[in-house]
């Protein structure tokens, strides 16, 4: 519109005066974009411009903090010429609340009856509250008291108000125990499939000082056989069934693993080539780098053995609860993996076999893989301590399955199925420990087997062993939830996979005839990795599957599992591996794959194979 002397345009002309003979006043001043709250005013806000020489005079003025919500900006305006009088404007400005993060300290495992403050804070510095989610304790103002014994959650809150949003609630956990403060709050299991120290780091085999790793075997002529490399997804699977074990100990001499013989894997086109057995992994291209770098953080066993004499189903049914008796009384051991059917323990259909072993070495019978002894639950959970077992399927590497009061198989649509209430704690999707972490749900103990896929098991696996292992140590190491100060992580191989490796087994059996037809096996790698671990750790004692079932035991107070003389009662409790007090930082293992690859994956994961 036209007015006395000049134009009034309405785009961003906030106020107008118009001078006497000469252009009108315009004064222009763009709406503001939102900013936070804690955000100082200046010149992005405070942005007025006129036509005119003159001073600008702002309120609220540069360097103001207003709180949020929506604000009127003014600024009056003085032109330096008198032909023009002094004119204001104003514009609207959005000041949104500010985030807020709760930093809640680890809280260290506690005996019943404890009292100890809680010293969450906010980054907005206001007051956090507490609430006990799970577990036998009380909260009064930021005092916790322990009035039980078993695992704990506290969750600590906070909010917001007119300047804050809510910050997202953040969980410690921790143990309550009678007498002895456990050391770690949380102990993961990490199993992968069918490698030796010589096969698995023969690459480099003294990357570090103290390392016992052969770079040549002993044949069944004497012969001395260079280990050459292979690929992890090497095509071809060399037999380790108890005879094979037989075989290749050969009475202590070690010189017979030439004699056990390598199938090819999926690939007919498969040519395992001279000296299968005697093999070292290739690393050329950084494929098992993620095994070689935690050894060299953390720490790494010369001396583990797997305590049987065997494939995968028993030796995961030691890992679970020191034995792999059918009954609590029996002299028997499962032997073999299962056949005859659906590997699928309890729920396995009516012609499902598992071979026996007596004392005297003799597979002399067979029964349904249903077995029903006491495991380590038996001890976590009187305890008040979770447990999880992560696994692909009810198959070889799933133990509860083969153990009747955690499965309770039921038929269900004409089939057998576990139904038992323990069951829930069976995760069958191995993926899922990553979720759990994420979500500060770990358990106090959790066994992680892998998929197929990612299994290290040769013949099978696409190479992502090392990948999965490094995703799982990351997770925990770079927890929201506090899990790297007060979590201790143990990686091992289920058995020695037919490869060869130079160390023989301390010793067959015990000294009171417990196993002395089928304990204990050949060694395989144990990687223990925690935050009061020191760099380049190596260990010279002997261990075993039992030595991680102690570990747990010792840590948690719980005892021996059943009648106390299963392997468990004979090892140490590697608490060699934890000598510093005071927990050091975490750094990343650099892998291939990360955590959200492995929770985002939707290739159907592969059972395990046949051994």
């Amino acid at each position: 519109m036209q007015t006395g002397l000049g134009f009034a345009f309405t785009l961003l002309l906030l106020s107008v005066t118009y001078g006497c003979g000469g252009p009108s006043l315009i004064i222009t001043w763009p709406t503001p974009a939102p900013i936070i709250y804690g955000t100082p005013l200046s010149a992005k806000q405070l942005d007025a411009t006129a036509n005119v020489a003159g001073t600008f005079t702002y309120s609220p003025n540069a360097g103001a903090v207003l709180n949020a919500g929506s604000h009127t900006l003014s600024v009056q305006f003085s032109p330096s010429s008198s032909n023009y009088a002094p004119s204001t404007a104003s514009v609207t400005l959005q000041v949104n609340p500010a985030s807020q993060t709760i930093l809640f300290p680890p809280i260290p495992n506690q005996t019943d009856g404890a009292t100890v403050a809680l010293n969450a804070s906010t980054t907005s510095g206001l007051p956090v509250n507490y609430a006990v989610t799970s577990g036998p304790a009380t909260i009064n103002g930021n005092r916790l008291t322990t009035t039980g014994t078993g695992s704990v959650t506290v969750q600590a809150t906070q909010t917001g108000n007119l300047n804050y949003t809510a910050a997202h609630p953040v969980s410690r956990a921790f143990v309550s125990t009678t007498g002895k403060v456990a050391r770690f709050a949380h102990i993961v299991i990490v199993v992968q499939e069918n490698r030796t120290p010589d096969n698995l780091f023969g690459s480099n085999p003294n990357f570090e000082p103290g390392l016992d790793i052969a770079t040549s075997g002993i044949n069944s002529t004497g012969t001395t056989v260079p280990l050459t490399s292979v690929a992890l997804t090497g095509c071809y699977d060399v037999g380790h069934n108890h005879s094979a074990f037989v075989e290749s100990y050969n009475k202590g001499a070690m010189n017979g693993f030439d004699k056990v013989g390598a199938g090819a894997g999926p690939l007919s086109s498969c040519v395992p080539g001279p000296n299968p057995q005697f093999r070292y992994v290739d690393n050329s291209s950084g494929t098992v780098q993620p095994y070689f770098d935690l050894a060299t953080q953390y720490g790494f066993a010369n001396r583990m053995f797997q305590t049987n004499q065997g494939p995968s189903f028993p030796a995961h049914q030691f890992l679970f609860s020191g034995t792999s008796a059918p009954t609590t009384d029996s002299d028997l051991f499962a032997s073999e993996d299962e056949a005859g059917g659906a590997a699928s323990g309890c729920s396995s259909g009516p012609s499902a076999y598992v071979p026996f072993i007596d004392p005297q070495g003799v597979d002399s019978s067979r029964g349904f893989p249903c077995f029903d002894h006491p495991t380590l639950v038996d001890l976590l959970e009187p305890a008040g301590l979770t447990w999880r077992y992560y696994a692909t399927s009810v198959a070889l590497w799933n133990a509860p399955s083969a153990i009747s009061a955690l499965c309770n198989a039921q038929v269900i649509g004409g089939q057998l199925a576990c139904t038992g209430s323990e069951w829930a704690n069976v995760i069958l999707n191995p993926a899922m420990v990553l979720t759990d972490i994420e979500n500060c749900n770990l358990a106090n103990v959790a066994w992680i087997t892998p998929t197929g896929q990612n299994s290290d098991h040769a013949g099978d696996n696409t190479g992502g062993g090392p990948s999965w292992v490094a995703s799982i140590v990351n997770a925990i190491g770079t927890s929201n939830c506090g899990y790297w100060q007060n979590t201790a992580i143990l990686i091992t191989w289920d058995d020695w996979g037919g490869w060869y490796d130079h160390v023989p087994p301390p010793q067959i059996g015990q000294p009171n005839g417990w196993g002395i037809s089928y304990v204990y096996g050949f060694r395989v790698p144990l990687l223990v990795v925690s935050a009061h671990t020191p760099a380049g750790y190596v260990s010279n004692v002997n261990h075993d599957f039992g030595s991680m079932l102690r570990f747990v035991e010792t840590n948690f107070a719980l005892g021996l599992i059943g009648p106390g003389m299963w392997a468990d009662s004979y090892a140490d409790d590697l608490m060699e591996f934890f000598p510093l007090t005071a927990p050091k930082s975490f750094n990343a293992i650099p892998s291939q794959f990360d955590a959200d690859h492995f929770i985002k994956d939707k290739e159907p994961p592969t059972n395990p194979d046949d051994d």
